[in-house]
């Protein structure tokens, strides 16, 4: 006698229950989590500080470039983030360079306040 044949795509029924599986080993893809977008807030904070003209740009790009991130637009976000590093930089050397000039002329201005004349003579030497 033959054996009775199964239609395609049908399996013999188990003799054992199906018990779920342990979700402990299970490995499951998860999506990578957006890249955190350095904003360079701090730096450009501190930039106002230095030298306000250049630091302002920076910190309105550093808060756009954190608007951005939250709302998921890294791309725009990075390039924000970027703006707001360059910024930052620019005020940060030039007021460095400001403050460091100011605070070295401050001798000079007292001494001129002191004695006009002798001042007047040490820069005709000197500069």
């Amino acid at each position: 006698m033959a054996a009775a044949r199964r239609p395609l795509g049908t399996r013999p029924l188990r003799s054992t229950p199906l018990t779920p599986p342990d979700r402990s080993t299970c490995v499951y893809p998860t999506p990578a989590p957006p890249r955190a977008v350095d904003s360079h807030l701090a730096w450009a904070i501190v930039s106002i500080v230095l030298f306000w003209p250049l630091g302002v740009p920076a910190a309105v790009n550093a808060v756009r470039a954190d608007r951005l991130a939250a709302s998921g637009d890294q791309a725009r976000a990075v390039r924000s983030a970027g703006a707001a590093r360059s910024w930052a930089r620019r005020a940060t050397v030039v007021g460095i360079v400001w403050w460091v000039l100011s605070i070295a002329c401050v001798p000079l201005a007292v001494s001129a306040a002191i004695d006009p004349t002798a001042t007047a003579a040490w820069v005709r030497e000197h500069l």
